[in-house]
């Protein structure tokens, strides 16, 4: 199955290290680094249930970004697309 002419399995790789990424900048910090609910709905952003729905949302945007932009063409690209997109949306929330 593909979508947009790359291998579906391409998507899930690059969520998968989108995801990854995401919990290892996270990890020590009291305020997330990344915060996308932030600007979509602000009250949720600090209730845990609010946590989750932000990792499924980056994982999301990384596994469909990471993946188009990138166009890997094997699996260990697929995954460097996805942990290159968190790095650097990780880097303009500093």
């Amino acid at each position: 199955m593909q979508w947009f002419g790359i291998e579906y399995s391409y998507f899930l790789l690059s969520g998968a290290g989108a995801l990854v990424l995401f919990f290892k900048m996270q990890s020590g910090r009291s305020k997330p680094g990344i915060s996308i609910l932030g600007y979509i709905h602000p009250p949720l952003e600090s209730n845990p249930f609010g946590r989750v729905l932000e990792a499924l949302l980056f994982a999301s945007l990384g596994a469909l970004l990471g993946t188009i932009i990138a166009q890997p063409v094997n699996p260990q690209q697929a995954i460097a697309a996805g942990l290159g997109w968190t790095g650097l949306i990780g880097s303009f929330s500093k």
